[in-house]
């Protein structure tokens, strides 16, 4: 079973903004502790403070993301100034990130780096991937080539 706890809130005040999206998240939980969570948040948030905030309050979560143009889910909507957190808890399924450096000028070794990482966390081969790239002016075929 994978338990999943979804957070939005709309503000200008990272801090504030990123602790009512976990106080959100937390009261799905039941008391568990997440073990990976996917963010996304405006460009205008500080993007250090968000990141500190989730991690010293779940420490060792995987945790993946980006920012975006807009944010949109069940719980607020669509949004251009939110942080949106989806956080995610099994007994049964492992979760493990990896980021890889250069995707635009190297994306043979980004892509391997980045497959690296997170394998190593896991003790079974990966099932499923998820990518969030960088902007990228070209077409996205190639990496998808390469990912395959």
């Amino acid at each position: 079973m994978i338990r999943v706890a979804l957070g939005q809130v709309n503000g200008w005040d990272t801090r504030n903004t990123v602790m009512q999206t976990l106080d959100r998240c937390d009261s799905q939980l039941d008391g568990t502790r997440p073990d990976a969570g996917i963010l996304f948040v405006n460009s205008d948030m500080d993007h250090d403070m968000v990141m500190q905030t989730i991690v010293s309050r779940y420490p060792g979560i995987e945790l993946v993301g980006c920012t975006s143009g807009g944010e949109f889910s069940t719980d607020l909507g669509a949004s251009d100034d939110s942080v949106s957190l989806m956080l995610f808890q099994s007994d049964e399924v492992t979760f493990a990130a990896g980021a890889g450096q250069h995707l635009k000028s190297d994306p043979a070794r980004a892509i391997e780096e980045a497959i690296r990482e997170a394998s190593r966390k896991l003790s079974a081969p990966p099932k499923m991937c998820l990518v969030f790239a960088e902007p990228f002016e070209h077409s996205y075929g190639p990496i998808v080539q390469l990912l395959n």
